[in-house]
């Protein structure tokens, strides 16, 4: 085994402990998006809404709601307020938790149950095989400002907005070919697109990262390291769907397939 293979494993076992880790996305169970009027949540008791620019529960403190972070009794009415595309794990009781969002300026909540099947019956992600062919040098293009581009995400009712800051640029096949990109906190690229392999041994699309560009320009595009989004595992998951640009003519295949 390669240097490069038994780093590929390693981090391919890290990635499966976090999908099936406590409050995971194999955990998610519902999605339901909030309003003026106070609805019930799935398995968590108290009245939810939303006045637009924040969220409420009102809960008496008998029914053993918690806050998600330090265990604090929820007995009254707490508020949140999130910008949008940001989540917080909210608030918990014993085992199931409600996770708020902000997807296309509305709130939502999803709740995330340690018990669920699709945690409880998880057997790991099929993968193509490791392959050095699939580890390409390329180099980043930055805009000269970041480009926003509506979008599609996996729920009809949530079109996404996707903030371009680039193209990577790579060579495959004797031919060049681009994939825009969008940034992530550690000054790393996220990439996702759709392949030739999607709706037979993928999902129908899937996304790589790359670790942060050098002074020039130069990254590492790893496909080996490509992997699936929530919404291939859960019925409840809200993901972006590739820009438009993002399509490649080849067959991808390495990174993970779909799960049995």
């Amino acid at each position: 085994m390669t240097t490069g293979e038994q780093a590929w494993k390693e981090w391919h076992e890290a990635r499966e402990q976090e999908l099936a880790a406590d409050f995971g996305w194999l955990t998610l169970t519902s999605f339901q998006w909030l309003s003026d009027n106070p609805i019930r949540i799935e398995g968590l008791p108290g009245k939810w809404s939303t006045n637009g620019s924040s969220a409420d529960i009102t809960v008496d403190g008998s029914f053993g709601l918690v806050m998600f972070d330090d265990d604090q009794p929820v007995d009254g009415t707490v508020t949140a307020s999130l910008r949008e595309g940001q989540s917080l794990m909210w608030v918990r009781r014993e085992n199931i938790a409600a996770e708020l969002a902000v997807r296309n300026q509305a709130y939502a909540v999803r709740t995330r149950d340690n018990n669920a099947e699709t945690r409880t019956n998880f057997q790991g992600v099929p993968t193509f095989d490791y392959s050095e062919d699939w580890v390409l040098n390329a180099r980043f293009e930055a805009y000269p400002a970041p480009q926003t581009e509506n979008i599609a995400s996996v729920r009809e009712d949530t079109p996404l907005i996707a903030e371009a800051v680039g193209e990577v640029v790579f060579e495959f096949d004797g031919a060049d070919h681009r994939l825009r990109a969008e940034a992530r906190g550690d000054g790393g690229l996220s990439l996702n697109f759709h392949d030739a392999t999607n709706g037979d041994a993928t999902a129908a699309w899937r996304f790589v990262q790359t670790p942060a560009p050098d002074d020039k320009g130069s990254v590492v595009l790893d496909f080996n390291r490509t992997l699936n989004y929530p919404f291939v595992f859960t019925d409840f998951g809200a993901c972006p769907a590739p820009m438009r640009a993002n399509r490649l003519p080849f067959p991808v295949t390495a990174g993970e397939k779909k799960p049995l």
